[in-house]
């Protein structure tokens, strides 16, 4: 157990549990990535993995993967540059999109099917402008099309007088540990864009691709750029002019944030050494991480003096009333007392809004900032009780 006075002084002012972002951590792995990718992609941020840090991306990365309308209302509030979004998403609402067209939106739209891409022709003929698209490749789930389908489209001269076709958007899944899998998608997606020249003659000026990118939130290695260098050998060894952008959420914002919480009670049920935190799985979720049998790095922070004791084993568990939040199973330490701070790092990605929030109408935690050595407050603890219930307007 170690002090931490920064994390401490955070703690006493705003309360626990809260998330911390550290900003210069994350300026300097993107920097690091692109100086990686030099001049063969560009940036594409995945909104999704964390929207309090749009407004820092905002200066390092090219392009940002919007896929709701809610992501989309927080890029219009920080003033984003509607040329950097791609709005993406399985489903496109009639009325959300027509907003966007209020909004002279200049950016990209994705295309998820013969359909959507029917209703954005329809809606870009009635406002007389002519819109970008991305063609999104299915990889055998619910998202993007077949090739025939993407054909089909590019095939349509009536849809070219509205929809400007930039070219193509895939994305498969995330956390891929076997390189193998990503060399081979850039393989067959330069190989699509290429048949696309020489049977249609449609020229391939744009691919967005997600490549997934893996992170070890449980291992003992520590993170390395191995799979940026594998991504950009791939890049390098198939060359064409197609300008790529590589779509990354995880990979570039998980390292960056901690989640920080108190513990609110000790006890031994059965001569097993339970802790009770003021967190839970509302808050906090790793992805795999399995009710707590995958311990992530984890650090604990001594609030009062006390002597070393020898290290025991600790169940961690939430405020939560249910069995299934456990943090943390078999976690040793040192003695805890009321008081003590857990520490979950990387906690940058997805934890923020990937949890079950608002189950048992608990407090969402406060969300702060370092950058430059200081620490700010985003958001401060905020209630769920006035979502949880009926809105008393409607009586």
């Amino acid at each position: 157990m170690k002090k931490n006075d920064k994390l401490q002084k955070a703690a006493e002012n705003y309360g626990t549990p809260y998330f911390l972002f550290e900003i210069d951590s994350l300026f300097e792995r993107v920097w690091n990535i692109k100086q990686k990718l030099q001049d063969r992609a560009d940036l594409c941020y995945a909104v999704k993995a964390n929207p309090f840090l749009i407004s820092y991306l905002d200066k390092v990365v090219e392009k940002f993967e919007v896929c709701s309308p809610g992501e989309y209302e927080i890029c219009k509030k920080l003033g984003i540059d509607s040329r950097k979004i791609v709005l993406s998403g399985v489903y496109k609402n009639k009325m959300d999109l027509h907003e966007t067209f209020k909004d002279m939106f200049e950016g990209v739209y994705t295309v998820e099917s013969k359909q959507q891409c029917n209703n954005l022709y329809i809606l870009a003929k009635q406002n007389k402008r002519k819109i970008h698209v991305l063609l999104r490749l299915t990889s055998g789930n619910q998202f993007g099309m077949n090739q025939e389908d993407i054909e089909e489209i590019i095939g349509n001269k009536a849809y070219m007088e509205y929809l400007k076709v930039d070219g193509i958007h895939f994305f498969s899944g995330t956390q891929k540990k076997n390189f193998a899998v990503i060399d081979s998608e850039i393989k067959q997606l330069k190989a699509f864009c290429k048949n696309l020249k020489q049977e249609y003659g449609f020229i391939v000026n744009k691919l967005e691709y997600g490549p997934g990118l893996y992170i070890d939130y449980f291992g003992d290695e520590t993170e390395s750029f191995s799979h940026i260098d594998a991504l950009c050998e791939a890049l390098c060894r198939e060359k064409d002019d197609i300008k790529v952008t590589i779509e990354l959420g995880r990979y570039l914002t998980a390292l960056c944030g901690k989640y920080i919480t108190k513990v609110v009670d000790v006890k031994k049920n059965q001569n097993i050494n339970y802790a009770i935190v003021d967190g839970g799985i509302n808050h906090i979720d790793y992805y795999g991480q399995m009710a707590g049998i995958k311990e992530p790095h984890v650090s604990v922070i001594c609030m009062s003096d006390k002597e070393n004791c020898q290290k025991e084993r600790w169940i961690v568990c939430g405020a939560l009333c249910t069995v299934h939040d456990i943090l943390l199973k078999k976690f040793e330490t040192e003695a805890l007392k009321e008081g003590d701070l857990f520490v979950f790092h990387n906690a940058g990605a997805y934890a923020v809004t990937d949890a079950k929030a608002l189950f048992l109408s608990r407090d969402l935690p406060a969300v702060l900032i370092e950058q430059n050595g200081e620490i700010a407050c985003l958001r401060r603890i905020k209630g769920t009780s006035t979502i949880n219930r009926r809105d008393e307007k409607l009586g």
